[in-house]
C-alpha cells in the first residue's frame, strides 16, 4: 500500500511539473517573438544599440532612431526599473514609449544628434529630476511630438492647455544642464527666430530668459512651468503659442484679467464676471491662441485698430460672443486669422464665428462699404457676420478670401464692373449689382444731371439721396478719396464737358 502511494504522489509530482512547463510556455514563446526578453542586459531598439550596467544605467548608441511602441505596447526590453539614461550623440529619435513608467530614472542625458521625442516618451518619469545636455543650438531644434504620426513633419498636433507633455523629459519638473552646468539665466542665441513648441517645458532651473529681436515665434508650452519671473518679449514677436507662460513664477505673479505680453494679448486670466465687455487695449497686434479659449461669460470684444492677426483658437468656445466694435473697415479686413482645423470644427480664431454683429464707430454693420483704398479683404474677414445684407467694394480691392464672406445669407455685392469683386461674386455665386461711376441717378447715363442731384444733396435741398449710403457713395464718389463732396460735382462737370475722358 505504501508503494502505491509512492508511486501515486510520484505522478502527481510529474503531471505538476508538466502543467507548470505548458503554462510558462506562451510566455517564453513571447519573448521569443518580441526580440528580447525583458530584464536582457543589452540588444537593439530600431536603428540602435543598448546596454545595462550594474549601477542601472541604461545607454542607447548607435547611428538612427530608436524603436516606437504603440499604445499597447509600451514594454521595452530594458524594464521599468532603470535609474539613468544615457542618448549619445547618432541617436535621432527617442521612441514612444520608450521610458513609459520608469518612476526609478532621476537623470537623462540626450546627445546632440536628436531631432525628435515621440509622444510618451517620458510618460510617468515621475522622478526624472535632471536633463542633460552639452548643445543648446541642438536643442532648440528637438520636436517635442503629443500626437502619435508615422510622418513626424506631417502629424496634426494640437496643444492643449494644462496638460503634461509626456514627450518632454522635464514634464514632471527638472533642472536642465548644459555641459554640467545648471541652466539658471537662459540667453537666447540671436541667430534663432523659432522657439518650438514645449521646448523648455517643466525646466525648473531657468529663472530669466533674454530673447532677442528677430525671434518670430514662441511655440505652445515653451516656457510653461519654468521659474522665470520676468518676461521681455521683443516687438519681432510674431506669435505666441498656447501657455507659452503658463505656470511660472511671472504667471502666478500676474493679476486676474487680461495679460499683456509686450504688443500681444497673451490671456484673460481669473474667472470671468456674466456679461463681460473686453476691451483690448491700443498698439496690441496680436491676440494669442486660447486667448479667451471657454470664456463663455464673454459677451462683446473691442477690437484696436492696431490688431494684425487673431491666432488659433482664441476665440475658442465663447460662444456667447454677440458684439464685436471696430472703427476702421480698412484696418479690420487686414487682420489675418489662424485658420488651422477651422473646417473641422475646432480652430475657431474669429470672434463672429457665433453669430455676432459689428459695430462701426457705433453704428451696427448691414451695409458694408470697404472704402477705397484697400487692397486685400482677408479670409474670414466677415465670415457669418449676422445681419449683413450688402457690401460695396471698390476697384482698389485685388484680393479677397475665399471664406471672407462666407455664411453671410441673402448678400449681395455691389462694385463695378470688371472689377475683381465682380470676379469674386460670380466665384462664390454671390449675386452681383454693377455700379456705374458718376451715374448717380441710375439711368446707365453719366450727365449733369447726376452733377445737379450731388448738389442738391449737398445743399441739403433733396433729402431723397442719402450720402452715406454705399451704393451712393460708390456712384458719386468719382474722384475716390472714401466721401462724396463738392469736388465729386466739379469732377462729373469736367467730364461732361469732355474736359477729362474718365475718372481715373
Amino acid at each position: 500500500m505504501k508503494k502505491c502511494s509512492k508511486k501515486l504522489t510520484a505522478v502527481l509530482l510529474a503531471v505538476i511539473i508538466m502543467l507548470g512547463a505548458l503554462t510558462a510556455m506562451p510566455i517564453s514563446v513571447f519573448a521569443a517573438e518580441s526580440g528580447e526578453s525583458v530584464g536582457a542586459s543589452s540588444g537593439t531598439t530600431g536603428d540602435c544599440t543598448w546596454t545595462i550596467d550594474d549601477e542601472g544605467t541604461l545607454t542607447i548608441s548607435g547611428n538612427g532612431e530608436m524603436k516606437s511602441n504603440g499604445q499597447y505596447e509600451r514594454t521595452n526590453p530594458w524594464g521599468t526599473e532603470i535609474k539613468k539614461v544615457v542618448i549619445e550623440d547618432g541617436v535621432t529619435s527617442i521612441g514612444s514609449f520608450a521610458f513609459c513608467n520608469c518612476t526609478d530614472l532621476t537623470s537623462v542625458s540626450i546627445g546632440s544628434g536628436v531631432k525628435v521625442i515621440r509622444e510618451f516618451a517620458f510618460d510617468n518619469c515621475v522622478g526624472l529630476k535632471k536633463v542633460k545636455i552639452s548643445d543648446l543650438d541642438a536643442w532648440y531644434d528637438i520636436q517635442f511630438c503629443c500626437r502619435r504620426s508615422e510622418d513626424v513633419d506631417a502629424q496634426m498636433y494640437i496643444p492643449y492647455p494644462d496638460n503634461t507633455y509626456s514627450a518632454h523629459p522635464a514634464a514632471y519638473g527638472a533642472d536642465l544642464y548644459l555641459n554640467g552646468e545648471i541652466v539658471r539665466d537662459l540667453v537666447i542665441p540671436s541667430n534663432l527666430t523659432e522657439i518650438k513648441d514645449y521646448t523648455f517645458y517643466g525646466c525648473n532651473s531657468i529663472e530669466s530668459v533674454t530673447i532677442p529681436d528677430g525671434v518670430k515665434s514662441i511655440g505652445a508650452g515653451a516656457f510653461a512651468r519654468t521659474g522665470i519671473t520676468s518676461i521681455d518679449i521683443p516687438n519681432s514677436v510674431e506669435n505666441i503659442g498656447a501657455s507659452a507662460f503658463d505656470r511660472t513664477a511671472w504667471y502666478k505673479n500676474q493679476p486676474n484679467g487680461m495679460i499683456y505680453i509686450g504688443n500681444i494679448a497673451y490671456e484673460y486670466k481669473g474667472a470671468m464676471p456674466k456679461g463681460t465687455v473686453i476691451e483690448i487695449k491700443d498698439g496690441t497686434k496680436i491676440i494669442a491662441s486660447y486667448a479667451f479659449h471657454g470664456y463663455d461669460n464673454l459677451t462683446g470684444i473691442i477690437i484696436p485698430d492696431s490688431l494684425e492677426k487673431i491666432e488659433y483658437r482664441a476665440f475658442w468656445w465663447c460662444s456667447n460672443i454677440k458684439k464685436i466694435y471696430i472703427s476702421d473697415i480698412a484696418a479690420w479686413c487686414n487682420i489675418s486669422y489662424d485658420s488651422f482645423g477651422i473646417d473641422l470644427g475646432y480652430g475657431i480664431s474669429y470672434p463672429i464665428s457665433y453669430g455676432a454683429v459689428m459695430y462701426l464707430n457705433g453704428e451696427i454693420i448691414r451695409d458694408l462699404i470697404i472704402p477705397y483704398g484697400v487692397e486685400t479683404i482677408n479670409d474670414y474677414a466677415f465670415y457669418g457676420l449676422c445681419g449683413l445684407t450688402s457690401v460695396t467694394i471698390p476697384d482698389s480691392v485685388t484680393s479677397i478670401g475665399g471664406s471672407a464672406f462666407s455664411a453671410c445669407s441673402n448678400l449681395t455685392i455691389y462694385g463695378y464692373e470688371g472689377s475683381y469683386a465682380e470676379i469674386y461674386a460670380m466665384k462664390e455665386n454671390i449675386p452681383f449689382v454693377v455700379i456705374t461711376l458718376g451715374d448717380l441717378n441710375g439711368d446707365g447715363a453719366v450727365d449733369i444731371s447726376d452733377a445737379t442731384e450731388i448738389q442738391r444733396a449737398l445743399g441739403e435741398f433733396d433729402d431723397s439721396i442719402d450720402l452715406t449710403d454705399g451704393i451712393v457713395i460708390a456712384a458719386a464718389d468719382v474722384n475716390k478719396d472714401n466721401k462724396v463732396s463738392i469736388r465729386d460735382v466739379t469732377e462729373i462737370q469736367r467730364f461732361c464737358a469732355e474736359i477729362i475722358t474718365s475718372f481715373e
